[in-house]
């Protein structure tokens, strides 16, 4: 009687922890899809900041190439009096291209700012599903010290817990 009594609890514990087990599998399914997911964004968003630096450096050199212009008229009405009025007019056109470059650059700049602000949160994210994983896979090997479970979860246990790509992550 006793005996069938204690059979019966182990039953259900057993198919209790079987339920946990799969819920654990699906909860770490999900959390892995999201790892990859937040991968392939902040592969993205380093492929932007990559492109919005090299947009930054063209910039710069265009914006010293219109300072170096700028300069060389400043010099030429110095020196030649009679050619002054087209000559503003050039400067006040430069000095304009090179504002607008500049009002561009800034707009860069704070792309980028903002480009870093998510490539941190990405990682803040990634580091936080790694400590859940790691918490996961302590739940599983505590799971798989339970004596009274079926060989069949027990083996499903343990091939979770040789998988080395999780322990990778």
């Amino acid at each position: 009687m006793q005996d069938n009594q204690d059979k019966e609890n182990a039953m259900s514990a057993m198919n209790c922890n079987g339920v946990k087990l799969q819920e654990i599998l699906k909860i770490h399914e999900k959390i892995e899809m999201q790892i990859y997911d937040i991968n392939y964004l902040k592969i993205k968003a380093s492929a932007k900041l990559e492109e919005l630096k090299a947009r930054n450096e063209m910039l710069q050199v265009q914006l010293k190439d219109i300072h170096d212009n700028y300069m060389s008229y400043v010099t030429k009405v110095n020196s030649e009096y009679n050619e002054k009025e087209e000559i503003r007019a050039k400067i006040q056109k430069l000095t304009i291209e090179r504002d607008e470059l500049r009002e561009r650059l800034e707009g860069y700049k704070r792309s980028n700012d903002e480009n870093n602000e998510k490539i941190n949160k990405f990682i803040t994210m990634i580091e936080i599903e790694k400590k859940r994983n790691a918490a996961l896979l302590r739940k599983l090997e505590r799971a798989s010290k339970v004596k009274n479970i079926p060989q069949s979860l027990r083996d499903k246990i343990n091939a979770i817990l040789n998988d080395r790509s999780l322990h990778q992550a």
